[in-house]
């Protein structure tokens, strides 16, 4: 019974992590790229999540830095013992990812 409640724990404490970097990056993409004196001159400073940015972002709208990282997530949950399957599962979920036409993303 202790092995189930570790690995709740577990499995609640890296579902938080991920959600506060989600969170941060919707934040930070508002101003991602200025430097501080530029944010202080647009913004004074930035308590909310305002969405806007290079990207032109939606509020709440993440960036390829959460999206990439779910796509690594993604594949350990599926294949969390097998080194070669988890890297294949990465690269296939990457490939899905750029089908998908991310904004970060310039194309030639």
């Amino acid at each position: 019974m202790e092995v189930t409640v570790l690995n709740t724990n577990l499995r609640n404490n890296i579902a938080g992590a991920i959600y506060g970097f989600a969170i941060g990056d919707a934040m930070g993409a508002t101003t991602e790229f200025m430097t501080h004196l530029q944010i202080r001159k647009q913004f004074h400073k930035v308590e909310n999540i305002i969405g806007g940015g290079w990207l032109h972002i939606r509020p709440g709208q993440v960036t390829d830095d959460t999206e990439m990282t779910m796509c690594v997530m993604d594949a350990l949950m599926h294949q969390p013992h097998d080194e070669v399957l988890f890297e294949m599962a990465c690269a296939k979920n990457f490939k899905e990812w750029y089908k998908s036409n991310p904004k970060d993303i310039k194309r030639c």
